[in-house]
């Protein structure tokens, strides 16, 4: 008999202090390379999601999150039965200032929906998690405006 068991990805979700952005570089590997995207990969064997999470920022931005408690958000499974698991923190924006780049991520910044919305995540299985989260943690950034009545 042949099993075919998810591989597990775990990604980070990290955001300012408010939530009010969220971390992204630029993927200099395939698959999508100059797409943006979260930092986060593979769950190597006899590590936990949340340790893969810590060392794929470590790896990808060269900072440390191991300080900063890291949420449970979501899961998903991928067409290539990769188990997506998103994890968050929040920390402050200076944390990130001056990453440099890497062979597996550049460009790496925290940006508001507004640049999402202009230039969506590679991999639409995480947009769709960061928009879910985004709309549970700061619903008010998603608020519709409608005129005033005259």
């Amino acid at each position: 008999m042949n099993y075919k068991n998810p591989i597990p990805v775990a990604v980070a979700m990290i955001f300012n202090s408010d939530r009010s952005k969220v971390l992204v570089g630029e993927r200099c590997i395939e698959p999508f390379i100059g797409g943006d995207a979260m930092l986060g990969g593979f769950t190597n064997e006899g590590e936990t999601p949340e340790v893969a999470a810590r060392r794929e920022v470590k790896e990808e931005a060269g900072r440390s999150i191991d300080e900063a408690p890291l949420q449970y958000e979501s899961s998903a499974i991928t067409h290539n039965n990769r188990l997506l698991l998103f994890f968050s923190t929040c920390v402050p924006e200076v944390l990130f200032d001056g990453v440099e780049d890497n062979n597996e991520m550049r460009n790496i910044r925290f940006i508001s929906p507004d640049e999402l919305q202009a230039k969506p995540l590679c991999f639409n299985l995480h947009q769709e998690a960061l928009l879910n989260a985004w709309a549970k943690h700061r619903p008010d950034l998603f608020a519709a405006t409608t005129p005033t009545p005259a």
